[in-house]
């Protein structure tokens, strides 16, 4: 899994621990995971981009291999729990973020 960053935009306070949790879940997972490698930024809002700092964007990318036969299309023996470790992910962020 990989994970995307604004790339002009600033590491602030608020990103840097969504990073840190994102990252430390998916090693947990037994996945590897980069930032920013080998492709750089994420989406955020135009209302949002550089007018607050506590903005925090992250992507994060899912190798189609891990959950089906990219061939094919059709989904692997892998498919409900790789789905259900990126929603512990994502849970994860979440409670983050309401703290």
């Amino acid at each position: 899994m990989l994970m995307y960053v604004p790339k002009s935009f600033p590491f602030s306070p608020y990103l840097q621990p969504l990073i840190q949790i994102a990252g430390q879940k998916i090693k947990e997972m037994g996945y590897t995971s980069g930032v920013n490698q080998p492709y750089a930024g994420s989406i955020v809002p135009m209302a949002f981009y550089h007018q607050d700092r506590r903005v925090a964007s992250i992507m994060i990318e899912v190798n189609r291999k891990l959950y089906m036969d990219e061939m094919t299309g059709v989904k692997n023996d892998t498919f409900e729990s790789t789905q259900n470790n990126i929603q512990t992910i994502l849970n994860s962020l979440n409670e983050f973020q309401h703290i």
